[in-house]
């Protein structure tokens, strides 16, 4: 219990900005047309599919030079296979709820993971060769022992979450206000009731004003059971709960449905007066009709379109709730005082978390833009591949008090 309830950690903001221009990490903006947001959508694919060959061919080959297997092709196929069974069980699993389907998922994220290690220290080891003169057994299985080694440091990481405490100064806020963030909880074949309601229980320890579940609470159609949500009816705050881009994959309304009937108030594209503060919830949206994004919605609604039509009491706080970390320059304008989201998952496995830094202009974290606090949680749980390595999984307390 212990390692769930995490170190506490506590930090003071005061509404500073982290750089010049309001940025704490370089990004990349791209801001195209709808038509080359659906080229780029086509090419993407096939450049991870590429990339994936790549892959295959290099261990392969690498394997059979270090172990010395006879035959070229017996060892290519093998390896293809395996990676190839490793992804489709990740994909089927999210509309199946076989358990045994879902233990091969979780099984096939080690496998991808393992794999991207194996080939980082099977090329570091190749470059050593021009060094040291390893005996080519021995480098082989250097390298192998060196993959299994993040594999399972990032399991383990992944088996449990942090609970973390910043404090935040807020203007026109006339009395503290302590506000759970939980986001990306991913229900599913990952984790189930047993996980959510360790994070209920670590949640209501801290006697929070109010809950907001930022999005991604569930992944697998195996999540779309009542009994698997029941913990949501023992909050002892106000819940508040707005969609992410993996309810939208299984089935939305259906989540939707059985959140609501678990006690949490949805929040999509609605405003919330309490607690002395403006609450609005966003439903998973692009953030306008040109700027691409990885993780598409087919919602024809956009974050900029639905903020400039909402009306909103702005001599009270405003805190915007939605899922992924975009079109923040439209909550700006908008007047948001504090945005609250999650989707980044920070990167969870390092390399990936250099990426992500790249991939979102606010990734993880406290930043500021404007007269706008963005706080991104690097979420409770993980998609894919059931590991953390250079992130942590978490739930965060932000406890606002009065700018005076």
């Amino acid at each position: 219990m212990n390692k769930e309830i995490g170190r506490r950690w506590i930090c003071f903001h005061n509404h500073r900005k982290i750089s010049g221009d309001g940025r704490s990490m370089p990004f990349i903006t791209l801001n195209l047309s709808y038509k080359m947001n659906n080229i780029l959508a086509k090419i993407i694919p096939l450049i991870v599919l590429g990339l994936f060959a790549l892959m295959i061919f290099y261990i392969s080959t690498r394997l059979r030079i270090h172990f010395n297997l006879p035959s070229k092709s017996i060892v290519t196929i093998s390896v293809a296979t395996i990676l190839a069974a490793a992804v489709v069980s990740i994909f089927w699993a999210v509309k199946s709820t076989s358990n045994f389907i879902g233990a091969l998922s979780v099984a096939g994220g080690y496998i991808l993971v393992f794999s991207f290690y194996l080939l980082v220290f099977l090329l570091l080891t190749q470059l050593l060769q021009s060094i040291v003169k390893l005996p080519i057994l021995t480098s082989g299985w250097i390298a192998v022992g060196l993959a299994f080694t993040p594999t399972i440091i990032g399991a383990v990481q992944a088996s449990y979450f942090e609970v973390r405490e910043l404090t935040l100064r807020m203007p026109k806020l006339q009395n503290k206000l302590d506000v759970m963030v939980i986001s990306d909880v991913h229900l599913g074949h990952h984790r189930g009731k047993d996980y959510l309601e360790k994070i209920v229980g670590e949640a209501n320890k801290r006697n929070p004003d109010i809950i907001l579940l930022a999005g991604d609470l569930m992944d697998a159609e195996v999540a779309l059971f009542s009994e698997i949500l029941r913990p949501l009816l023992d909050f002892k705050a106000p819940a508040y709960y707005v969609s992410g881009n993996h309810e939208k994959a299984i089935d939305e309304q259906k989540a939707i449905k059985l959140i609501a009937e678990n006690g949490v108030r949805i929040l999509n594209n609605k405003v919330a007066d309490t607690l002395g503060i403006q609450l609005v919830g966003l439903d998973y949206m692009n953030p306008d009709e040109n700027t691409f994004d990885l993780h598409p919605s087919d919602n024809k609604q956009t974050i900029k379109e639905v903020l400039s039509q909402m009306n909103w009491e702005k001599h009270k706080p405003i805190i915007l709730m939605q899922h992924s970390p975009v079109g923040i320059k439209y909550a700006k304008d908008a007047g948001v005082d504090l945005v609250v989201a999650g989707h980044t998952h920070a990167g969870q496995v390092f390399p990936f978390t250099y990426l992500a830094r790249l991939i979102y202009d606010f990734n993880k974290g406290l930043h500021k833009s404007g007269n706008t606090t963005i706080f991104v949680s690097q979420g409770a749980g993980t998609f894919v591949s059931r590991m953390r390595l250079g992130t942590q999984n978490e739930i965060n307390l932000l406890r606002l008090v009065p700018e005076r």
